[in-house]
């Protein structure tokens, strides 16, 4: 399983680097760290076009072959009705959509009632899935 975990802030790829190693072992993760878009929206770069970069890095997740994507900053939060589109445009092609960031875990019923895979919130919970993934694969 390859898994994708996109950021913001700089620190959260070493964050995420440790967590993964020690509840994802032997994992295939991968980080896409983007800061302008939290600095870009911090400076008030207009807020539409911030929002398509974050859905488009979701995209670049997907395209180097992301099984599972977490976008781990809620500084991209108001970007989530873009979130909400794409959720249900990939949840054709998934076993689960996953909900990691608190700050999305709101869309969570939203999402399930019009998409056939399960949808999970809550970071923990995203790392108890994944590990359960890729003890599953191995």
């Amino acid at each position: 399983m390859r898994i994708a975990f996109i950021h913001t802030v700089g620190f959260l790829v070493d964050n995420f680097r440790e967590r993964a190693a020690a509840e994802l072992a032997g994992a295939d993760c991968f980080h896409i760290l983007n800061e302008s878009l939290l600095q870009d929206l911090l400076r008030g770069a207009p807020k539409p076009l911030v929002y398509r970069r974050v859905v488009t890095q979701v995209v670049l997740a997907a395209d180097a072959g992301a099984d599972l994507i977490a976008i781990t900053c809620s500084s991209t939060s108001p970007a989530v009705d873009a979130v909400r589109a794409a959720a249900r445009s990939l949840a054709a092609g998934v076993d689960v959509l996953v909900l990691a960031q608190a700050s999305l875990a709101r869309l969570r019923d939203d999402i399930a009632g019009k998409v056939a895979c399960p949808v999970l919130a809550s970071p923990p919970l995203l790392m108890r899935e994944i590990a359960a993934r890729v003890q599953a694969m191995k």
